[in-house]
């Protein structure tokens, strides 16, 4: 079948005139498949880019896709017509409201017209390029990401275009290759992974609840929740408000529906953007296919770690912020509060730690704030490599990465630590068979406890306190000495970012872990 496939590329290219390059054809030894199609678009941009000023790149990767019966008329149609300055890139479907931008890398296209465009595409090269030598370089996983040419479109400021229908399988009605395409579905519903054939699945119960959202259902809905008429997001907001959830049903779906507008309502009255995502379109990037001998073996991460996804897709939608605050769906912003501005919980931050949170037991990335500069992005991309590598295999699952990224900072940032303070977050040591719990939290706190006891770094101000030390963390006195993070405590400005159960009795529970913390004397005693 792949023979026949690109027998049939062949003869497209050589119906167009165009140059046949066996080169496209190479192989590679990695087992990552979204590494092995990054390598090949470098080295299509390095060869595209020293030959011609004008060129169009389509990269497909036989191993995700197989073409329609029609795919040659259908390629030739697909082609853009190219002029001006500007570098094309297409590598993701169209996006509706509360989706997912899903680039997977089956099917890219770059093209260029002039020779202002061959130098965006060096420049293309380069930060790919330099996405793969990180990603090398740790921590966790050396697998390039599979948007990771949505992420270099952002580094360059372009805007990319939406992938033409016709390279999308989804638009064969006649299935792909001569697969039966209701047969192929019905596999894929079984359970089956997609192999043979990729179809636009039924969106309908993500669309609605999009709507009910972010369409004019919620719209109508807002002004009564946060006092204005408003429903107009601002143009360049320099802070933006990221949530999500999956699609479910019954009285929890009704609920989703008014803590995201509680969420957007907060956005609107501050002035702030709002993304919102159905956490369901994320599936297809949390999936990871790797080689395993001949075989392809495809693992999914757990749902938690869409967090992390939605928070780059923001950044990329969303290219003016200077900061993105994520609150979990099922946390809701005080409506007594609207008028404490998030600027208040940052405005104290130092340059370099680029990861806010509240006081709250374990790293609680419930509620978060991440720089909108290269920095932030930089300790997203890590984050999400420590999620993909199996590093953070138990609860509390993107918090256990989280808190793994924190200690390996701490530690040193060394390439290769898998490790760090011995601090180890898997089914083997936590929440398997033989391991010490269901959760990695009280793992995280002996690890951290492990880093004072080694001073590698002893925490400072812990000596003259009562707490246990991990708690000194929690509650942001050691800041000096926890690199690229940052815990903003209330004070006379600002309430607790977050709290759990505020109007009921966990306020006065004095036992670890679950509690709030008792509030600093002198500060705001509420919540946001």
């Amino acid at each position: 079948e792949r023979e026949r496939f690109q027998d049939e590329l062949w003869a497209v290219a050589e119906a167009a005139g165009l140059e046949r390059r066996n080169t496209a054809l190479g192989t590679s030894s990695t087992t990552s498949r979204t590494s092995r199609v990054t390598e090949s678009l470098i080295t299509e941009l390095d060869e595209g880019t020293s030959e011609a000023s004008s060129q169009i790149i389509v990269s497909i990767d036989l191993d995700a896709w197989t073409p329609c019966r029609t795919f040659s008329k259908d390629f030739w149609d697909a082609l853009p017509s190219l002029n001006g300055d500007a570098l094309y890139i297409a590598a993701a479907p169209p996006t509706k409201p509360g989706h997912a931008a899903v680039a997977d890398l089956s099917t890219t296209l770059i093209g260029w017209a002039s020779t202002k465009g061959n130098q965006r595409a060096k420049e293309l090269a380069d930060v790919l390029r330099d996405y793969r030598d990180k990603q090398l370089a740790g921590p966790g996983s050396s697998e390039s990401p599979p948007d990771s040419v949505l992420d270099a479109a952002y580094d360059l400021s372009i805007e990319p275009s939406d992938l033409p229908a016709q390279l999308r399988c989804a638009s064969c009605s006649a299935g792909c290759a001569g697969a039966d395409l209701e047969k192929e579905r019905n596999k894929v519903r079984a359970g089956t992974p997609a192999r043979l054939v990729k179809f636009e699945e039924d969106t309908s119960k993500v669309d609605a609840l999009a709507a009910r959202i972010l369409g004019d259902e919620g719209d109508r809905r807002l002004p009564c929740m946060h006092g204005y008429e408003t429903t107009q997001e601002p143009l360049k907001p320099s802070f933006v408000i990221v949530s999500g959830v999956n699609v479910r049903d019954g009285n929890n779906a009704k609920a989703d529906v008014d803590l995201a507008l509680n969420k957007r309502a907060y956005a609107l009255a501050r002035g702030y953007g709002f993304a919102f995502y159905v956490a369901d379109t994320f599936d297809r990037l949390l999936r990871r296919k790797t080689a395993h001998r001949s075989n392809f073996e495809e693992k999914r991460l757990a749902w938690e770690f869409s967090k992390i996804l939605m928070v780059r897709d923001a950044m990329r939608r969303y290219r003016s912020a200077q900061w993105y605050c994520w609150i979990d769906a099922d946390a809701w912003v005080n409506p007594t509060r609207f008028s404490v501005e998030l600027e208040r919980y940052v405005e104290d931050v130092p340059h370099n730690r680029h990861v806010v949170l509240g006081n709250y037991r374990g790293l609680n990335t419930g509620v978060f704030l991440v720089r909108g500069n290269a920095d932030g992005r930089e300790v997203v991309r890590k984050w999400l490599a420590v999620a993909r590598d199996g590093l953070a295999q138990c609860h509390p699952h993107d918090q256990a990465a989280l808190e793994w990224l924190q200690l390996w900072a701490m530690n040193g940032s060394h390439a290769q630590e898998r490790r760090p303070y011995d601090f180890e977050c898997t089914k083997r040591s936590a929440c398997g068979a033989g391991g010490a719990g269901y959760s990695c939290i009280p793992l995280w706190g002996e690890a951290v406890k492990r880093a004072h006891q080694w001073s590698s770094p002893a925490i400072s101000a812990y000596q003259s306190q009562t707490w246990y030390v991990d708690e000194a963390v929690d509650r942001g006195i050691a800041n000096p000495e926890t690199p690229l993070f940052w815990i903003s405590t209330e004070n006379e400005r600002r309430p607790r970012l977050q709290c759990f159960r505020c109007y009921s009795s966990l306020d006065n529970v004095d036992y670890r872990p679950g509690r709030n913390f008792k509030v600093a004397p002198g500060a705001d005693s509420s919540w946001l």
